[in-house]
């Protein structure tokens, strides 16, 4: 049997495999950092964020709605009149809301109190600026809130 020798010089598998190693890592470290990033934008993770409506499909809304994000994977808040709760069924940048439960009492606001509800069921997207919630459906529908105080 003879001894290999590489005068110095790694084969080219091996060099392969250790860019292929250097490669992977700086990936992790790029989509761990992204992670963090979006992470900290995320509405849904700050529970102590009131968000209030402001504009409806680009109109001013009258009423008082709120909405909060208590704990991971829940949503609720203040329509105009009732109050309500429910489940989040998808993480952010997704929006969706599984089915709400309402308190029940009837008020003068109902029509802006349902207007509000439906739109929000139809939800599908969340952007985050620095003071404002912006959901939207890819139909043309939009809510935006503002950060309460």
């Amino acid at each position: 049997m003879s001894a290999m020798t590489f005068s110095g010089r790694w084969p080219a598998a091996t060099a392969a495999v250790a860019v292929a190693l250097g490669l992977g890592l700086a990936l992790g470290i790029a989509a761990t950092t992204e992670l963090k990033a979006e992470a900290h934008m995320d509405p849904y993770a700050d529970p102590d964020t009131t968000w209030v409506l402001e504009t409806l499909n680009e109109a001013p809304f009258e009423a008082p709605v709120t909405m909060t994000f208590p704990e991971p994977g829940r949503i609720a808040g203040k329509a105009t009149c009732n109050t309500y709760a429910g489940p989040m069924e998808a993480t952010f940048p997704d929006f969706q809301t599984g089915m709400l439960m309402t308190t029940r009492m009837a008020c003068p606001e109902m029509d802006l109190e349902r207007s509000f509800l439906t739109t929000l069921a139809t939800m599908t997207e969340a952007e985050v600026t620095d003071s404002a919630l912006v959901l939207s459906n890819g139909k043309g529908g939009q809510m935006v809130f503002v950060k309460g105080e």
